[in-house]
């Protein structure tokens, strides 16, 4: 075992500042690496091994999991996206880090995602939850919040959030406000990564479904999209982004893996 470990930390081994073991082999590398001049950034895009080769001052992003959409007899709502969290300058010592990235919702019924970690031993140095699933009719809570399932005949569902914002709610007919789905709330700050103005755009909730024949109706970034009389879509990998709902019988959208970005701190 210790001659495999070395061996995959040496063939995925880029030439600085770090070496990543994915749990599972397949999903090697595990990871993204981009260099320019004295920055760095590593995207880490599944759960492994991650081994510092020297102590350094790193930012840390995170993002769990997105919920799945819905699963019921119903028209369900989308599922939130995964949360988001930031920590800036954190010293690290060199060694090895357990890197979680959480894993989105399953499809086939209102499951959450998974949460996405970095630990040293028994020290938690960052943590993101997982995006709640969808309802019956409401969206599900996360760092953007799915959108509800509609009520009434041609009514449309409502769109997934974005940037943290709330999903909106579902249509309905004259009378029937409160039979259509709630749109998930979401976590109320950007879901940009670092949470900087001009960081990458993760954690989009999930569309609500729709009445059988109505338009497809699209999630936030990463987000499932729903589309009346049709199985959710699902959530976009490594973005933490919700399932779509699902009308009557068929199944609401996987979520979207999470992520771990590490970068120099700045």
């Amino acid at each position: 075992m210790a001659l495999e470990v070395f061996l995959r930390r040496n063939l995925y081994n880029p030439p600085e500042p770090f070496a990543f073991v994915p749990d599972d082999s397949s999903a090697a590398p595990g990871y993204a690496y981009e260099k320019s001049g004295a920055d760095w950034i590593l995207k880490i895009l599944t759960s492994g091994t991650l081994t510092l080769n020297g102590a350094r001052s790193v930012d840390l992003f995170a993002v769990g999991g997105g919920g799945s959409g819905g699963a019921t007899s119903s028209v369900t709502g989308g599922g939130g996206g995964g949360y988001t969290t930031t920590v800036r300058a954190q010293s690290l010592a060199a060694g090895d880090y357990r890197v979680t990235v959480g894993a989105g919702g399953a499809s086939g019924g209102s499951n959450a995602g998974g949460a996405s970690s970095v630990r040293s031993g028994s020290t938690t140095l960052i943590t993101a939850a997982g995006g709640a699933g969808g309802l019956s009719r409401n969206g599900g809570a996360g760092g953007s919040g799915g959108g509800g399932g509609a009520y009434g005949s041609g009514k449309q569902g409502g769109a997934g959030g974005d940037n943290g914002a709330n999903g909106s709610k579902g249509g309905y007919t004259s009378g029937h406000s409160s039979d259509a789905g709630s749109g998930g709330a979401g976590q109320g700050t950007t879901t940009r990564a670092f949470g900087e103005s001009g960081g990458d755009l993760y954690a989009g909730g999930g569309a609500g479904a729709g009445a059988s024949g109505t338009a497809r109706v699209n999630g936030g970034t990463g987000g499932g999209y729903a589309q009346g009389g049709q199985a959710g879509g699902d959530g976009t990998a490594n973005t933490g982004g919700g399932g779509g709902g699902a009308w009557s019988n068929h199944a609401g959208g996987a979520g979207g893996s999470g992520i771990v970005i590490l970068r120099n701190a700045r």
